[in-house]
């Protein structure tokens, strides 16, 4: 009695139906065999037939109403395993068992499960170490995937920080940090990458021109901004319509100030800065979003959050000021 698999591992994505292939060899009717399929990690069985009959006495809980022995072709002796609506848990090796009053006999099956993750989602952070932080994105992975950042010419940029989290459903999100300073020119590349896939998400954050050294906002400033120590842009928002634009004062989430479609709104404004904010028309046509504070107060001092949005997307960043 000897059993076979396919000798290479199976490969399937999240949410697919996959066959994972065994047979005997050499072939014989496999209808009154004892055929178990066990998932090696835990030993534990995944699908147990014998005489023609399915029996689920002992199947995994994980595996319920997923799995069914191929009947097409126990005369010929396959013994494949359909398992449906595949999880990330799925992945792993499985055992194919048979055996008869006289043998026993086993093969190892690997199966690989897959998922791409959605597109990178960059946003900013605060100001650090002479730059600016920037953060990329991306859910919905499995397995772990690899997060990458390359400057213009393809180099390589070395992380800040790294994490990543798992779901319930066992997908993987994974977020980097990079600090972009007046060495970094040209488009900014986040780049995740699967090399079970071989896939890659990429997202290009274009800097406009040469960053020189990025501080805070100091003493009685009263224009709201992320400041390069020369006067060009670090972001440009691309598009024919400006986004939503809101500031708000970060440690009680109130609205400070509120721009919409070439329009200041004041009904949700913090009574503190009625009259004392305007957002800084000269520069919207370039993706300039300063917001001006006139006669600043003691109370002004803090971190406050600018937030833009349209239809499909959104993101933030904190500038600090200190009064």
């Amino acid at each position: 009695l000897r059993v076979e698999g396919p000798g290479h591992p199976v490969t399937a994505a999240v949410g697919q139906d996959v066959v994972l292939p065994c047979h005997l060899s050499p072939q014989r009717d496999a209808h009154s065999l004892d055929v178990r399929w066990i998932w090696d990690k835990f030993s534990e069985t995944v699908h147990h037939y014998r005489d023609g009959e399915d029996l689920y006495g002992e199947q995994m809980g994980e595996y319920a109403g997923r799995t069914e022995l191929s009947r097409d072709g126990l005369s010929a002796g396959s013994l494949d395993l359909r398992i449906t609506g595949l999880r990330p848990s799925d992945d792993g090796r499985y055992i194919c068992t048979v055996e008869d009053a006289d043998a026993y006999a086993e093969t190892i099956v690997e199966l690989e499960v897959s998922a791409t993750g959605a597109d990178p989602h960059l946003s900013l952070g605060g100001y650090e170490a002479g730059g600016v932080r920037v953060l990329c994105r991306s859910a919905g992975w499995y397995p772990l995937p690899q997060l990458l950042w390359r400057d213009a010419r393809g180099q390589h940029l070395p992380s800040v920080s790294q994490t990543h989290s798992q779901d319930q459903e066992g997908l993987f999100e994974i977020e980097g940090a990079v600090i972009v300073t007046g060495s970094v020119e040209g488009p900014l590349s986040c780049v995740v990458r699967s090399s079970r896939l071989q896939q890659e998400r990429e997202f290009l954050l274009h800097i406009a021109g040469a960053l020189g050294t990025v501080y805070p906002t100091q003493v009685a400033v009263s224009v709201l901004s992320i400041f390069v120590s020369e006067p060009k842009l670090l972001l440009k928002i691309v598009g024919s319509e400006l986004p939503r634009v809101g500031w708000i004062r970060d440690h009680i989430s109130e609205t400070v100030h509120h721009y919409r479609n070439g329009e200041d709104l004041y009904g949700e404004q913090m009574g503190a800065y009625a009259g004392r904010t305007e957002l800084v028309r000269d520069g919207l046509s370039a993706g300039s979003l300063d917001l001006r504070i006139t006669g600043l107060r003691p109370s002004d001092d803090g971190q406050y959050v600018c937030t833009v949005r349209d239809a499909h997307a959104y993101d933030e960043a904190i500038v600090e000021l200190e009064v």
